[in-house]
Parts: structure tokens; C-alpha cells; sequence
């Protein structure tokens, strides 16, 4: 393992790389892109256990911080959507200094949905996605993650704003705080904006979404389903799979998700075009 920072336009952004096994067949490497806020800070655990693994069969990961987050340069209020797609633009030009031209996106939740508005531009050409549970409609994960402050408000005793008071104050061009990250209104206003359905992969790049379920009888969400039907209609390669395990990214208390980096392993090894 490997740390880095990584030049891009704003500032250092760290990263971490795994590279990959010396011995095992080279399946070149995945830029990991984080989930947003709080559920990165739930995640670490499984994203190392899933590179760790993905490095000893042969692949190589770089896990990103992005521009305000993690160790990188930065305040999380200095974020924006555009300076965060050039920092994976960053990540893709210092793997390609290292001799690694084989270079896929993996991201989770928010990260997966970036992933998916990088590829073919600011990683071209990008090998292959792997999406974990993407966020499919950005105005209603927005919605989600002020409804955390509402929620610390009542938990107060207090009666704050309402969603609609908070995306007004939004608009207005001031910053909010939520569950101690300074959201920027251009940030809130890219998020907000967010349609899976307007995306669409570049050219001759598969795509595998990971949805995880309470049961192994649980079928593909319908927005899910919508989303890689009009992709499909699109004449883009998705395989889809659903996988029994614990949303780790919404738990205090560590979820391991064995069955989802079994299941993401297992399909980096497999073939590819």
C-alpha cells in the first residue's frame, strides 16, 4: 500500500494504492470514487477490505479522498462537483505515470453516480465501471441528507426549518451546516440536479451495479431497474446483480458486507471485453 497526493486543480488530494500482486495475472486498476459525507467515514473498512482483496488477485486500486475531504487539501464548504470530476481526472493521469493504462472506476452511492459522469470524459478511455449502490435521483438524496438536520433539530427539543426552508436558504448562496459538514450551494445545486437516467456509459465500457438487499429473494429496486433498462436500451452492457449484506454505510457500528467484495472480486477476475 501506497500513500499519495495527487496534484489537481485545487490542491493535493491523497490516495492510497494498492497495487497489484506481482505474481497474479495484471487486471489493471480501478480508481475507487468515495460516497459522500458521513457515509465515507462508514465505509473505509469495507472499500480497504474490497482493495486489499482485489490487489492480491491482481488488480491495483487507488482509493481517492477528494478536494475537502479525508486527507486532502481543502474544506469540505470549498467542495464543488466540478473540481471533485477533476480530481479523478488527476488520479487517472498519476496512474498512467506509473505505466498502468488499464484504468476502471468503482465508486459507492454518490461516488458510483460520479463515477458514472467521469468516464469517457475525464478518464478516457475508461475499462469498466463497478457501481455500488448508485444514487439513482440526486434531488431526493439531497432531500435525505437535510432531512439529517431536521432530525438533530428534533432530537434537541428544537423545531428548525423545514426541507423546503433549508433548500431556500440553499439557493439564497448560503452555506449550511449538516451533521458538521459546510455544504456549498453549488455543490447542493450539482447534487440536486443529479439524474442517473441523463448518464449513460461511454462506448464499449461494461458496467456492473451492486444493489444490496435484505434477502437473497429481494429483487433489483425498480428505480434500479428503470435506470439499467434505459441504459440497456442504449445497447450498453450492464449485468446487474443484487447481494444479501448490510448497507455498511448507514451504521455506526462496523458492517463488513463479506458477500458484496466476494461478489465484486469475482467479477473483476471474470472476462472482459
Amino acid at each position: 500500500m501506497k500513500p499519495v497526493f495527487i496534484p489537481s486543480s485545487q490542491g493535493r488530494v491523497f490516495g492510497l494504492y494498492h497495487p497489484p500482486h506481482p505474481d497474479m495475472p495484471d487486471l489493471g486498476d480501478v480508481i475507487f470514487v468515495p460516497p459522500f459525507a458521513e457515509e465515507l467515514n462508514r465505509s473505509r473498512h469495507v472499500v480497504a477490505t474490497q482493495a486489499r482483496d482485489l490487489s492480491a488477485r491482481g488488480c491495483g486500486v487507488l482509493i481517492l479522498d477528494l478536494f475537502g475531504t479525508g486527507d486532502s487539501d481543502g474544506n469540505f464548504a470549498d467542495a464543488r462537483w466540478q473540481t471533485w470530476c477533476e480530481d479523478i481526472a488527476a488520479a487517472g493521469h498519476w496512474l498512467r505515470e506509473q505505466g498502468r493504462t488499464r484504468i476502471g472506476l468503482w465508486g459507492l452511492r454518490l461516488g458510483a453516480t460520479l463515477a458514472m459522469a467521469v468516464a469517457g470524459t475525464h478518464v478516457s478511455p475508461c475499462t469498466h465501471l463497478v457501481l455500488w449502490q448508485p444514487v439513482a435521483n440526486g434531488q431526493v438524496f439531497l432531500s435525505q441528507f437535510l432531512r439529517i438536520k431536521i432530525a438533530a433539530d428534533m432530537a434537541r427539543g428544537r423545531t428548525g426549518p423545514t426541507t423546503k426552508e433549508l433548500r431556500a436558504l440553499l439557493r439564497s448562496g448560503k452555506n449550511l451546516e449538516v451533521a458538521g459538514y459546510d455544504l456549498n450551494p453549488d455543490l447542493a445545486d450539482a447534487i440536486d440536479a443529479l439524474r442517473l437516467t441523463e448518464l449513460t456509459p461511454p462506448p464499449d465500457c461494461p458496467v456492473a451495479w451492486f444493489e444490496l438487499v435484505a434477502s437473497e429473494e429481494t429483487p433489483l429496486s425498480p428505480g434500479a431497474t428503470r435506470v439499467i433498462e434505459a441504459w440497456h436500451k442504449l445497447g450498453h452492457e450492464v449485468v446487474a446483480q443484487t447481494v444479501a449484506d448490510a448497507a455498511f454505510w448507514t451504521f455506526l457500528e462496523r458492517e463488513w458486507a463479506p458477500r458484496l467484495v466476494a461478489a465484486t472480486t469475482a467479477h473483476i477476475r471474470g472476462p472482459r471485453p
